[in-house]
């Protein structure tokens, strides 16, 4: 008698244990929709991992942000998430995503200075951009904070805007 409870028992803990695994594994290996939809997420300096989890579900990327928390914990990658603007898709796994996440290649927007335009020109050109603003691009040129990071040796960056196609991330942050 003792022996068939024990056994009954196992066998309960084990069938327990199994379906707690398929789950977790139909989870991680079955996405949102299909076919998916792109989407393009920004994830912004010292979001926690349960922010970003809910940002996600609120786009329609993955259904459970708890799920996808216990994912990142699982892979040890909550504290691995980049920030930047993202272009995931409704149609990948959750680990296809959390791997996104983690990788940190953001989103690449294209620039293009034309030879020959003076910086205001180049400003107006910047402000038509989803990067940035004429008034922000024209502040940038004069601020010395800037200019020092570019080892920029003048007050101002007139000429030193050449003409070029540059690929850059958005900024994240609110400056």
């Amino acid at each position: 008698m003792r022996v068939a409870r024990l056994s009954a028992s196992l066998v309960i803990v084990v069938a327990f244990g199994f379906l707690i695994w398929a789950g977790a594994y139909a989870y991680m290996h079955t996405p949102v929709h299909t076919p998916g939809q792109p989407h393009e997420v920004t994830i912004e300096p010292g979001w926690s991992f349960a922010r970003i989890s809910h940002t996600l579900a609120e786009k329609g990327i993955i259904q459970s942000p708890w799920k996808f928390r216990l994912l990142a914990r699982y892979k040890q990658q909550t504290g691995a998430v980049q920030a930047g603007e993202f272009r995931l898709n409704s149609g990948w796994t959750p680990v296809k995503i959390l791997d996104a996440l983690v990788s940190g290649r953001a989103v690449l927007h294209t620039f293009s200075v034309p030879e020959g335009l003076p910086w205001w020109e180049v400003a107006t050109l910047a402000g038509n951009t989803p990067l940035t603003s004429r008034e922000k691009f024209k502040a940038a040129l004069g601020d010395s904070g800037f200019l020092a990071t570019w080892d920029i040796p003048t007050d101002h960056a007139e000429g030193f805007l050449f003409p070029e196609t540059y690929h850059v991330h958005r900024s994240t942050s609110q400056d």
